[in-house]
């Protein structure tokens, strides 16, 4: 194939205001704005919205990276609903969380309640595979949950720029049917990176959200996909079962507050376009538009939604006419 996908350099959140959010993640995250205006009207062309609605984009990153971007928006548009409010781990829909790294949780985990917000659980510890961590999901304004994720052992090597929170390096979606998600991102040329089907190791269920009697018996599928195999950029997908589950799709679209996108660059974005098309397992992906995404300049893009109502954009920079 002539295309080429790879791992997301930025994830989406729309905000009922973007201040909070950016001295929450330049004064204990440690990142710095590294773009702020209006979200240009070619790419507002994407989304469900009114042509004429003013958009405000905050784009704020890990200094010394190059991917892993939060991009804020703040669209003037009355009665937002919340994508996943009220949502627990094994309710599909939309996307689930966005993963940072940490030197150490628990100064995290005191900053964050300081400011008032909460745990699906409280920080656990718990082996996954060959590897030990601390993980904290914290749920905060926009029913946004950011994973907060410590290495115990083995030593974390070759995260250079890791002072305080590290750029997002995974995001979770929890789906209703493992099989069709795992699918669908195969044929956008994703591969597997890591999989399980079973309870989760030691306390790991706990994690997720469920009662410390409940999760050592509760099946969980889980499986990472990155188009180059490897867990930077790379989206994890979730399913919990024997829970009550709810579906939080309808929802799950970019004017809606919470997490609301995933962009990843592509190669040949006409060449995916068509193969996305010509694929009948897949969603109308509507039209390419050219405009500018800062800090990567004119690029062409374009959008699709995951059966799970995750809405993705696939970008690459824009050639000389």
């Amino acid at each position: 194939m002539s295309w080429q996908t790879g791992g997301f350099t930025e994830c989406g959140l729309s905000v009922r205001a973007i201040e909070p959010w950016s001295r929450l993640l330049t004064e204990v995250g440690g990142w710095e704005v590294v773009h702020r205006g209006l979200t240009p009207a070619s790419t507002r062309r994407l989304w469900p919205i009114p042509a004429d609605t003013p958009v405000e984009e905050c784009l704020l990153g890990n200094p010394g990276d190059t991917t892993g971007y939060l991009r804020l928006f703040r669209f003037q548009l009355p009665d937002q609903r919340e994508i996943r409010g009220g949502a627990q781990a094994w309710d599909s829909g939309g996307i689930y969380d966005l993963d940072v790294r940490v030197p150490a949780l628990e100064p995290f985990h005191a900053a964050l309640a300081g400011r008032g917000w909460r745990g699906v659980s409280a920080p656990v510890e718990w082996s996954f595979g060959e590897l030990c961590i601390r993980e904290w999901l914290a749920v905060g304004p926009e029913a946004t949950v950011l994973a907060l994720i410590e290495r115990v052992a083995p030593p974390l090597e070759g995260w250079p720029t890791l002072r305080k929170f590290s750029r997002i390096f995974n995001s979770s979606q929890t789906v209703a049917d493992m099989d069709r998600a795992v699918a669908f991102y195969r044929r956008l040329g994703f591969t597997v990176a890591v999989s399980h089907d079973g309870p989760l190791a030691g306390r790991g269920g706990e994690v997720l959200g469920l009662a410390p009697e409940r999760a050592p018996r509760t099946r969980v599928e889980l499986v990472i996909m990155h188009p180059q195999g490897v867990m930077d950029g790379s989206i994890e997908l979730v399913r919990i079962h024997d829970m009550p589950a709810r579906d939080f799709s309808a929802d799950a679209l970019p004017h809606q507050l919470g997490l609301n996108l995933v962009r990843f660059p592509v190669q040949d974005i006409g060449a995916f376009s068509e193969h996305v098309r010509r694929t009948p397992e897949l969603p109308d992906p509507g039209p390419i538009v050219r405009t500018r995404l800062e800090p990567f300049g004119p690029v062409e893009l374009l959008a699709l939604r995951s059966p799970d109502g995750a809405w993705l954009e696939f970008y690459e920079a824009a050639r000389d006419t």
